[in-house]
């Protein structure tokens, strides 16, 4: 063999060994594409987190971390050697890392976002009008959620005084699911004050409710009686169900002689 001849044998040999040697071994390969795969995993599951909230601060960091994702899917690691992968994989690694911080801040806003709507949940408004048999013209309603030893403000609005015989419609109950016990308290012209008992609201008057609120003759003590939404007709010459101000300043939507219910 001449020299000529085996210098070319030796250079194919060579190249045959480079070639060799910058193609990545089976167990490095692998372990890239489970790598990538995880950053994968990790990005859908942060972008279906991230449906689940009303909290959109995140937006911003996620599109930057999905387009270093997408630079990620452009590398072929077939065409890469071990070391060339080992040096790559802590970029993939750190992506993953920061994907792993995002979504545990996201559960947190989950889950406090979760919490206050099964606390919204528990509040419930019912609407309805009222009638006052009383025999006394009142100036305040307020409810009193017993059970939390609270009061809302005043039903009827201010500066409006219900007249005795008279209703007054769109009042707005809130209650919430937790207190068990309701009163309304009045309070009348002269600054007399009167409970009506309640009892538990929660659940009730869901398509809406009327209220009468009259004196027991042989008690003397003051009843609620409730009942179902019953829209009072208008009439040409309907009466007003408030004194002092206009129906529509008191926030009335519409009023009528209790004695017609």
């Amino acid at each position: 063999m001449n020299v000529k001849k085996f210098k070319t044998l030796m250079l194919i040999a060579v190249c045959g060994l480079l070639l060799v040697g910058c193609k990545p071994s089976d167990e490095k390969l692998d372990e890239a594409e489970t790598a990538r795969n995880t950053l994968i995993e990790y990005r859908g599951r942060a972008e279906q987190k991230y449906l689940d909230l009303t909290e959109e601060s995140n937006r911003a960091k996620l599109d930057e971390l999905s387009a270093r994702v997408d630079e990620t899917l452009t590398v072929d690691f077939t065409k890469m050697s071990d070391k060339k992968i080992d040096e790559y994989l802590p970029t993939v690694r750190a992506i993953i890392s920061e994907y792993e911080d995002i979504v545990g801040v996201m559960d947190k806003t989950y889950d406090s976002e979760e919490a206050d709507r099964v606390e919204a949940a528990k509040h419930q408004e019912i609407e309805c009008y009222l009638v006052n048999k009383t025999g006394v013209n009142l100036t305040s309603l307020k409810l009193h959620d017993v059970s939390a030893d609270s009061y809302s403000d005043n039903l009827l609005g201010d500066d409006v005084v219900l007249t005795d015989g008279y209703t007054l419609m769109g009042i707005m109950l809130q209650v919430y699911a937790d207190s068990k016990d309701y009163e309304l308290v009045a309070t009348d012209e002269n600054g007399k004050e009167y409970v009506f008992a309640c009892g538990n609201l929660v659940g009730q008057g869901e398509d809406g409710m009327s209220i009468t609120l009259k004196m027991d003759t042989e008690s003397g003590g003051s009843v609620a009686e409730f009942g179902s939404y019953i829209s009072i007709p208008e009439t040409d010459n309907a009466d007003t169900a408030a004194s002092g101000d206009s129906a529509s300043e008191s926030g009335a939507d519409s009023a009528s002689d209790g004695g017609s219910n």
